[in-house]
């Protein structure tokens, strides 16, 4: 008789079955939920991919260590479903996005940031090999190192007058990108943001 694996759409038990050629029997939709920041709160779809975040204020920077060039990024609390998520949902309400949130999150494809967001933090974005499309509203001020590094389908980014600074390395290895636009003049621009 043949293994049958069962459970829930979008869980590592079935990435594993497709993966080891196994029949797969799904148990509906998982959602799992948690906390983000000190008034945010998280919950995942994970038939639907949708990441929603609500409340407001700052969302947790979610570094585990970070020294010497490395970085890892195991703390977010929806970590064991970055390969699931492929939409988020952020809060009028949020005012910064935390240090690696959504790192190695490669199924994300837009992500539109909300306009009371003033920080998007080191390693935000970086290594969403899906993400094309990022919009990034007047206020934010700051565009955190690494931000959206190896996002390689993006192809455009428009900083809007109020950044005032984009860390090293925050579009580096954006190989699709092919037009990024400064509307702040006197924006400090670190030399290796772009570095490929």
């Amino acid at each position: 008789a043949e293994l049958t694996i069962h459970g829930y759409t979008g869980s590592t038990a079935e990435r594993f079955a497709e993966e080891q050629g196994f029949p797969f029997v799904s148990l509906g939709d998982c959602v799992v939920e948690g906390v983000c920041g000190d008034n945010l709160t998280w919950s995942l779809n994970s038939g639907t991919g949708l990441l929603t975040i609500e409340g407001e204020g700052d969302m947790w920077d979610f570094w585990g260590y970070k020294g010497d060039g490395f970085i890892s990024s195991n703390t977010e609390p929806w970590n064991a479903y970055r390969s699931v998520i492929t939409g988020l949902s952020l809060p009028e309400g949020l005012t910064s996005i935390g240090d690696v949130a959504f790192n190695g999150c490669w199924r994300l494809s837009s992500v539109v940031i909300p306009g009371n967001v003033t920080r998007i933090g080191e390693y935000a974005f970086g290594a969403c090999d899906a993400l094309r499309e990022v919009v990034i509203p007047e206020g934010v001020i700051d565009v955190g190192e690494s931000a959206f590094n190896f996002c390689t389908s993006l192809t455009e980014a428009v900083l809007p007058e109020s950044v005032e600074y984009v860390g090293s390395w925050a579009f580096a290895f954006c190989f699709d990108l092919s037009s990024i636009t400064f509307l702040n003049p006197t924006c400090i621009i670190s030399d290796d943001c772009l570095d490929c």
